[in-house]
């Protein structure tokens, strides 16, 4: 009937009761209450306990979260159970052993909340970022390429940089890569027509770098973003002084 019967110290402390007063106590009680990783209410058929009585055998380990009476927060637990049979092979009892994880999981969703919060500011920001290899080929593409330009980033990964350029800007920017790979530190900054995911080209600066000897970058770091405005604005006034000579 998934009674408590025995638990040790450590358990003790983790639930913050006693032996005495958890003997007795169901794996339903409303003393404690899981909740899968995802924040929802496990059910009962799904408690460790009720697990190992339906399966008659040991579960795989499984993380789960603890609000009990005691605390403010869900304490995050490692959970395994087996089964312990009499001698006509009918269980007997049903060990449960956790182990407290919650500083662990802690880091983990700290890291998630700022790789989400990363991934947000990428996607917002007005300059695209991309890192090519020694070859010239993208390994990296900033997410915002795709409401910027048209791309998706997996179209442009694995793809050699000139991909995006204009015919008749290609051996300009093939040549301002080459010197670029041939010196660390090196920085330049180049314009011209980038090819979108509708065929059309808009006006681009780019500001490269070569940052191989940076291990968290190992490449030719790139940013760039759209100056077609500013062309045209440029092209216009162009036109209108030589009507004006």
């Amino acid at each position: 009937d998934t009674s408590i019967l025995d638990c040790n110290p450590i358990a003790e402390k983790l639930l913050g009761l006693t032996l005495d007063q958890m003997r007795g106590k169901v794996a339903s009680d409303s003393y404690w209450e899981f909740v899968t990783e995802n924040g929802e209410k496990l059910l009962l058929d799904n408690y460790p306990v009720s697990k190992v009585l339906a399966r008659k055998k040991a579960i795989e380990p499984i993380i789960l979260g603890l609000q009990a009476a005691k605390y403010n927060d869900i304490k995050w637990l490692l959970v395994n159970g087996y089964p312990i049979f009499d001698k006509n092979r009918k269980i007997e009892k049903v060990t449960i052993s956790f182990i407290d994880i919650s500083e662990a999981k802690k880091s983990e969703m700290e890291l998630l909340e700022s790789r989400a919060r990363y991934s947000s500011m990428i996607s917002n920001i007005s300059d695209v970022i991309g890192i090519l290899d020694k070859d010239g080929m993208i390994i990296y593409k900033s997410p915002n390429v795709k409401k910027l330009f048209g791309w998706e980033t997996e179209e442009l990964i694995g793809a050699h940089a000139l991909k995006t350029v204009h015919p008749d800007d290609e051996k300009y920017i093939q040549e301002e890569l080459e010197d670029l790979l041939k010196k660390p530190g090196l920085s330049k900054v180049v314009e011209y027509r980038y090819l979108c995911k509708d065929n059309n080209y808009k006006h681009i600066n780019l500001n490269a770098i070569n940052l191989f000897e940076d291990p968290n970058i190992n490449g030719i770091l790139l940013n760039y973003h759209d100056i077609s405005n500013r062309v045209k604005i440029e092209e216009e006034k162009t036109v209108m002084e030589a009507h004006l000579r």
